[in-house]
């Protein structure tokens, strides 16, 4: 009996995380010459311990895919240049230096994929990663840290916890330095939040459908760009109640407690934006060197 080619990721939307990545996945997912894996985020080249998982239980997410048509995949983890252990006993980010960079492994085991990185403001997606933070810990308080709470200010939790890597994720210069340095630029795209997925959504997704080889003319519907955060009254409510509440906080509390953000102000102080326009400084600047475009970020 013949056996059967594995079908490996064509591509990858390697994030950046909080950027519109799910929505850019749901447009690419709507066109007919794609079949993609039900999970989104597999994460194999993104932290020691799912690398260690091995290439056979990556290969799974795309077994019975049709293999004429485009598959691959969307881990935020990929833009990052170290791999880096997810479960250490510190707060410290941590890096398994037994293995190569991420562009490194990824383009030895697909020496053919093609990248696409979506980026943000890094002061917008940083405060969207910390709110983002606060829910899981809210929801799932046993699993963190118990010195995590959303009485953490932004840039604490960024010095004291950087192994969620808050601040890391948005030096998209330097990391997209090192996956320039490993494939060539044409088999990489990349957008600007701001500016292509809200500004020109329909161009953008004509644009990915190009670069991925399909159809540029089919038109998907589209929706909103990025999943909707839930509202800091929501987050500190739900940090703070019972644990037989929570059952009914997707249902009726947590809607009402999004219309009704009465602590929205208290999430972000000015502090926490001087922190972050002080680290992103150069941001901007460097980005627009890289990419040869301008960017309308204010940083």
């Amino acid at each position: 009996m013949e056996e059967m080619i594995q079908k490996k990721p064509d591509f990858l939307i390697i994030g950046a995380q909080k950027s519109g990545t799910s929505w850019l996945w749901r447009m690419i997912g709507q066109h007919p010459e794609t079949d993609l894996p039900q999970k989104k985020e597999i994460h194999l080249f993104g932290g020691s311990e799912m690398y260690r998982k091995g290439l056979p239980w990556y290969y799974k997410h795309f077994k019975g895919l049709d293999p004429t048509k485009v598959t691959g995949e969307a881990s935020t983890t990929y833009l990052f240049d170290n791999v880096p252990y997810w479960y250490n006993s510190s707060n410290d980010l941590k890096f398994d230096k037994s293995l190569s960079s991420i562009p490194e492994l990824i383009t030895q085991e697909l020496p053919n994929v093609k990248i696409i990185a979506v980026l943000r403001n890094p002061i917008s997606r940083a405060i969207s990663a910390y709110h983002h933070l606060m829910r899981r810990v809210a929801v799932q308080k046993k699993d963190y840290d118990h010195d995590i709470s959303p009485l953490l200010r932004l840039a604490e939790v960024a010095v004291k916890f950087p192994k969620n890597r808050i601040l890391e994720y948005g030096f998209y210069s330097k990391y997209l330095q090192k996956w320039f340095s490993v494939i060539s630029k044409d088999r990489i795209k990349v957008f600007i939040y701001e500016e292509d997925l809200r500004g020109n959504p329909k161009k953008i997704v004509a644009e990915t459908y190009s670069f991925l080889g399909i159809d540029s003319n089919f038109l998907p519907e589209l929706g909103a760009k990025v999943n909707k955060s839930w509202g800091w009254t929501r987050i500190l409510a739900t940090y703070y109640m019972p644990g037989w509440l929570k059952n009914y906080n997707n249902q009726f509390i947590g809607r009402f407690l999004d219309r009704h953000d009465f602590f929205e102000s208290a999430s972000v102080k000015s502090d926490d934006i001087n922190f972050l326009r002080n680290a992103y400084s150069q941001e901007k600047a460097n980005l627009e060197s890289l990419l040869n475009r301008k960017i309308s970020w204010e940083i």
